[in-house]
């Protein structure tokens, strides 16, 4: 695990001397929050990996899909966010150091908890319910830190959280796409939105499915998500992807990487078109 985490951060040092790059916010523990940039289109498709902390496949799905974007001529801007929840990925991928910054939930642990289970951030906030989306009315929400689930004290109190938040206003992309494992599923909608979707939203989800060979899919008792927050407040199409196949167990193994690019690799490039 200490080995993928090297490789990510060596994927990532690559990538910076390659590639555009800015921070758009910072962690718990006051990591950066980055961001590439590829292609210069007027359309804007935004794309995040890495949210739950666990699921660090779609962090290196995204740093393989920065590199293969940068062969193409490009008709859309794609900005791209492999890592949301860096101290989360390096909890679970290096386990808690002694001298290393605490949060009160950490502090709670020693240096032989397992965290490769851990879907949350430093704070034990699961970053993907924490959202001002119908914010802890959804169906497994926790009210107290914990490896996931936890909704946090009150919506959009996480940096992680408000650093997409601040950064989907400041771009306002024409769609976004959240990454997460695993599943093969396509969720389009979300319940909160009473005033129901736009055929725009329901067409894109069918190509989406159709493309990745997904199913697509209602998210049942599902809220304060990234794509719920876009859909809600900024009426913006998003989706979330789960990559991945069920029948493997979490944490999700490395070795699956290459089928999980090739069924997504070039999934940008229909969005583009689409959008």
């Amino acid at each position: 695990s200490v080995i993928i985490y090297k490789k990510i951060l060596k994927e990532i040092n690559n990538l910076k001397k390659t590639t555009k790059h800015f921070v758009v916010g910072k962690t718990v523990l006051g990591k950066d929050i980055l961001c590439f940039k590829v292609g210069s289109g007027k359309k804007k498709i935004l794309l995040h990996g890495g949210i739950h902390a666990r699921e660090y496949i779609t962090t290196l799905l995204l740093l393989k899909e920065i590199k293969h974007l940068k062969q193409f001529y490009l008709d859309a801007t794609f900005y791209i966010i492999p890592m949301v929840n860096v101290d989360g990925i390096k909890l679970v991928l290096e386990g808690l150091k002694d001298k290393e910054r605490k949060t009160d939930f950490l502090k709670r642990y020693t240096e032989k908890t397992d965290f490769s289970l851990l879907k949350s951030n430093a704070n034990g906030v699961d970053i993907n319910t924490n959202f001002s989306a119908f914010w802890g009315q959804g169906k497994f929400n926790e009210r107290i830190p914990g490896f996931s689930n936890f909704v946090g004290n009150r919506p959009n109190s996480e940096p992680e959280t408000m650093a997409l938040i601040k950064f989907t206003r400041k771009i306002m992309p024409n769609l976004t796409i959240s990454y997460h494992a695993k599943g093969e599923v396509v969720y389009y909608d979300f319940l909160g939105l009473k005033r129901g979707f736009s055929k725009t939203q329901k067409s894109l989800a069918t190509t989406i499915s159709k493309f990745l060979k997904y199913k697509k899919q209602k998210a049942k008792g599902s809220v304060g998500g990234f794509k719920d927050y876009c859909l809600l407040n900024l009426n913006i199409s998003s989706f979330t992807i789960e990559v991945g196949s069920d029948k493997f167990s979490h944490p999700f193994p490395v070795s699956n990487i290459g089928v999980i690019f090739a069924q997504n690799k070039n999934l940008p490039l229909i969005l583009q078109r689409i959008v």
